[in-house]
């Protein structure tokens, strides 16, 4: 199942961006990823149903979509540099839901160590990835002046560690670019 979900990604991956170094490494570790992540996503008391085009999905409930999620906000940062200082105190809405869903994460993984329940990290990640495609989609980050971009930058240096720091505890890796 690894092997063939590998070969899948690396399909996908090499049609989506032919020009990525280290394909075969970035594929294995989404879809490796992939297979975990799907076999997480839900209550261990569920059964799990199986599907490798619905695992390696880059939009919605999967592993990829949060990896994916996880190289945006590389390249974002990449791209941006050094991030300077802010005051910033008039949030958008979806800045602020953006915070408050980066905030829950302590509580995230207390909650699931204390359950036994990974599947409380797995759909967290997703919750995330979601909010922050939301906050990206709508708000222009480079583009504004030094001190939004300067907090909107922070935000998605927040939800790379947040992202990185939940997919490490399920034992996934974030690749940086995809």
């Amino acid at each position: 199942v690894i092997n063939k979900c590998n070969e899948k990604a690396y399909k996908i991956i090499n049609d989506k961006n032919p020009d990525l170094e280290d394909k075969e490494e970035v594929a294995k570790a989404v879809g490796t990823g992939a297979v975990i992540f799907g076999a997480l996503i839900n209550s261990r008391i569920k059964d799990i149903v199986f599907s490798y085009d619905k695992v390696l999905n880059f939009d919605g409930e999967t592993g990829p979509y949060v990896q994916y999620t996880y190289a945006r906000c590389c390249s974002l940062l990449n791209k941006a540099g050094e991030i300077g200082n802010y005051v910033y105190d008039n949030l958008l809405p979806q800045e602020y839901d953006l915070v408050s869903m980066l905030d829950k994460f302590p509580q995230i993984v207390i909650s699931a160590s204390e359950k036994y329940e990974p599947s409380f990290i797995t759909r967290y990640a997703v919750d995330v990835a979601s909010c922050f495609n939301k906050f990206y989609f709508d708000c222009k980050i480079l583009g504004e002046e030094d001190n939004v971009k300067n907090f909107r930058l922070t935000l998605t240096k927040a939800t790379q560690t947040v992202i990185k720091n939940a997919l490490s505890l399920l034992r996934l890796k974030t690749p940086e670019k995809m």
